[in-house]
């Protein structure tokens, strides 16, 4: 995508969003909480990948990655997602 196209794009959103809110500090809880648990979420799912692709053997490891790596993508998800329905709920 042409860097010009995305950065209207992303500018019109939050020109959109500022009009339909006119809260800034709103704009940014939303697009944290919509960004942020994506973002987060992708770390873990990057981190596990690591580990099973690593050439090198890792100083210390714990057997147990896999259901903290679950439960902490589904807690931060959850977050994530009532923090939206929180956001939208307001706005309504």
């Amino acid at each position: 995508m042409n860097k010009w196209l995305s950065w209207a794009i992303v500018f019109a959103v939050l020109f959109g969003l500022f009009f339909l809110n006119s809260d800034f500090i709103g704009i940014i809880q939303f697009g944290g909480a919509a960004v942020g648990g994506i973002v987060f979420i992708l770390i873990l799912l990057m981190h596990r990948n690591a580990q099973k692709r690593g050439q090198r053997k890792p100083e210390y490891s714990w057997k147990h990655t896999a259901p903290v790596i679950t439960a902490l993508a589904i807690i931060f998800g959850l977050g994530a997602a009532y923090q939206l329905w929180l956001d939208v709920m307001k706005v309504l």
